[in-house]
């Protein structure tokens, strides 16, 4: 006797619905301290705001918290202002080098937060423009000269290995998230995402750090160079098709794979996100905490992004055809989404 059950997996249900906004409380808090700590408290309300936004659920907290938010970032922006140099660049402090992972992570931060306060372009750009006009060798690379004193804030980047890579991916993403704002104030941002994403190009194959195989995957993805072999040894980097982690250590991994699932989405790959997507939201975590910052970022930029990327219902209906042993035809079903989760079954004796 044969007997076949049949019964869809809706993929929302597969990958879970969003994080429930309530988990992300602990995320707005004042910023305050020097350059990089500042940024450090003002990571969390940044990427919870971006995040509630992206998943509609401000009803769950009040839309005065909203407000409430908006302030602490505004006062953080405020804040960091302060600690801008006259060359437009940033450091914990004025009368210390500039860093460039700082920078780069100012510009990320504050082009996320344009849709959500008023920051004044021109310094933006003009912060962007100093990390190529004096950051960028000429063969694409980004250099670092200032490094950060609050090591905790770096995320995975804090692994000195294949750092000229993950540095120059690090500031490609950022540069990239301030094109729409900069690309008409800066005429060298094109020509040099292009530089530092042929840079990645050509190193990608010698990569071994799953963390930096992960951030250069986005940062290729996004100039739609993530392909051939490159894609492959992308894919192959991960454990078990849904993470890109090294051994104990739990926030880069969370890092790594929310870099892996805004590649996948950048490709518009979706058949292989559920997973990723999975596994992020089972390692529950909420972000906060020493040392967090770049894995709460990552995580929810990435988890909105799915939220806004993953294809609309209506196109998930599936069409089966069985053949079963003695039956002449094949047996047609029609799994459509709203009904995708009730039992089928075929049977021959």
């Amino acid at each position: 006797e044969t007997r076949i059950l049949l019964q869809g997996t809706p993929v929302a249900e597969m990958a879970e619905d969003a994080i429930d906004g309530e988990r992300l409380k602990h995320l707005i808090q004042t910023p305050s301290g020097c350059g990089e700590q500042n940024m450090i408290g003002m990571t969390p309300t940044v990427i919870a705001v971006h995040y509630l936004d992206s998943t509609e659920q401000w009803e769950k907290f009040g839309m005065e918290k909203r407000q409430e938010a908006l302030e602490l970032i505004r006062k953080g922006y405020t804040q960091q202002l302060a600690f801008r140099q006259k060359s437009s660049a940033y450091a914990a402090f004025q009368n210390r080098p500039p860093s460039t992972w700082l920078t780069a992570y100012v510009v990320k931060v504050f082009a996320l937060s344009t849709n959500l306060i008023a920051i004044d372009s021109r310094d933006l750009c003009e912060t962007v423009k100093w990390l190529i006009l004096e950051k960028q060798k000429p063969d694409g690379i980004f250099q670092e000269d200032g490094p950060v004193i609050h090591q905790e804030m770096i995320g995975g980047f804090k692994d000195t290995r294949e750092k000229d890579v993950s540095l120059t991916a690090f500031v490609l993403i950022a540069l990239h998230e301030a094109k729409d704002i900069c690309e008409a104030q800066v005429n060298s941002l094109g020509p040099s995402i292009t530089k530092a994403g042929d840079f990645l190009e050509n190193h990608y194959r010698e990569l071994r750090r799953p963390y930096t195989v992960a951030i250069a995957a986005y940062a290729l993805a996004l100039l739609g160079k993530l392909e051939d072999d490159r894609l492959t040894k992308f894919l192959n980097t991960a454990k078990e098709k849904n993470r890109w982690e090294e051994p104990n250590k739990k926030l880069y991994n969370v890092e790594a794979t929310s870099y892996a699932l805004l590649a996948l989405l950048a490709r518009k790959d979706f058949d292989t996100v559920p997973p990723v997507v999975r596994w992020l939201n089972e390692q529950r975590y909420y972000g906060g905490g020493y040392g967090s910052t770049q894995a709460t970022f990552m995580v929810f930029q990435a988890l909105a992004q799915y939220q806004k990327d993953v294809p609309d219902h209506k196109e998930l209906n599936l069409d089966v055809s069985i053949h079963l042993p003695s039956r002449n035809s094949l047996v047609k079903h029609r799994i459509l989404w709203e009904s995708a989760s009730l039992l089928r079954s075929e049977e021959t004796k």
